[in-house]
């Protein structure tokens, strides 16, 4: 037991020290990471939104913008989006917009993103030119809430010295073919214009699909290769991984699986504007349990699956049980 002591004690002591030295660097490193990808959000929905804005500030359809800006900002990130004059004028803005945040410098030829402090949290402010051909129309402001990156790092030093003793990360290597279909295509341009209902119709390419079904295997095929047991724990994050928890339950029917959709969960009427809606919907039925933010978005969910696909729904316990995988449908 001493000579045992006499090994465990020096390493714990030298893990609890690379992780005291560590936490400053992945700190400053998450919150570079996560800023850029609140910056690439944000370019993605001016994209989205750019011609519908151009065209309804010309038209000079005010109501229908508000209503726009308003759809936009159910995002949980998304805090504001506003419009500002050639003249520095706010011209439209969502309700949720800050007392406080006027119109910021003009953008020019390129779009500025802006981390500012706030009493209740960082904000990262974004400008981008409106143009309409040669005519300026001002410039599209959409502000994100940064909160989450500073309690994700408040977090960070209490977690670190148990990760590094308690957890190995398989880092899943994409191409850059695979980043742009299956990312940036049909996660970004498709499934979240669509599931924020923000009145620009989705884009879905054939060839964004191959790569979405394709990205979500090769994460399914690094889950079971490091799974140490046929009935595994195994968390699913968000949008991007709607295939997987099939894909992982077809080949551990044992697993426990819990995803967690980070965004609204549109009526059927919109969803049913996704070419692959069923394969979308019977990949995420291989889940366990599957989260949403608010009983609106399940309920919705419930409804596009009643809708699209032959399942047995218990609206009372909010449960849909397909013969896909469940072994009481497979024995009825």
């Amino acid at each position: 037991m001493r000579m045992a002591l006499r090994f465990i004690v020096p390493l714990l002591l030298v893990l609890g020290g690379i992780a005291w030295a560590a936490t400053p660097v992945l700190g400053e490193l998450i919150e570079r990471w996560f800023r850029a990808d609140v910056e690439q959000r944000s370019q993605l929905v001016f994209d989205s939104i750019n011609d519908t804005v151009a065209r309804l500030v010309k038209d000079a359809a005010g109501p229908r913008l508000s209503i726009l800006f308003q759809g936009i900002t159910r995002d949980e990130r998304l805090l504001a989006v506003g419009l500002c004059t050639p003249d520095g004028h706010l011209s439209h803005r969502s309700t949720t917009w800050p007392k406080t945040l006027g119109c910021p410098p003009r953008a020019g030829g390129t779009p500025t993103f802006t981390v500012t402090p706030r009493s209740d949290g960082a904000v990262l402010t974004a400008v981008f030119a409106l143009r309409d051909g040669e005519v300026d129309l001002g410039d599209l402001i959409i502000v994100h809430d940064l909160s989450f990156i500073e309690r994700r790092g408040a977090k960070l030093e209490r977690y670190l010295a148990v990760f590094i003793a308690a957890y190995t990360l398989r880092r899943v290597w994409l191409s850059d073919a695979e980043q742009d279909g299956y990312y940036y295509g049909l996660a970004n341009e498709g499934l979240w214009p669509l599931c924020h209902i923000v009145f620009v119709r989705p884009t879905f390419r054939a060839s964004d699909w191959d790569q979405y079904v394709a990205v979500n295997r090769k994460f399914a095929d690094a889950v079971v290769a490091e799974a140490q047991s046929p009935n595994p724990l195994v968390l699913v994050q968000d949008y991007h991984f709607a295939l997987l928890p099939q894909m992982v339950r077809e080949r551990l029917p044992g697993a426990t699986i819990i995803t967690f959709w980070h965004l609204p969960w549109p009526n059927p009427e919109v969803f049913g504007i996704c070419p692959w809606r069923e394969e979308i919907l019977q990949g995420l039925l291989g889940s366990t349990i599957l989260g949403f933010h608010t009983q609106f978005h399940c309920l919705n969910f419930l409804d596009s699956v009643d809708r699209f696909l032959e399942c047995h729904i218990d609206r009372e316990q909010s449960t849909a049980r397909t013969c896909a995988w469940s072994p009481a449908c497979m024995t009825a």
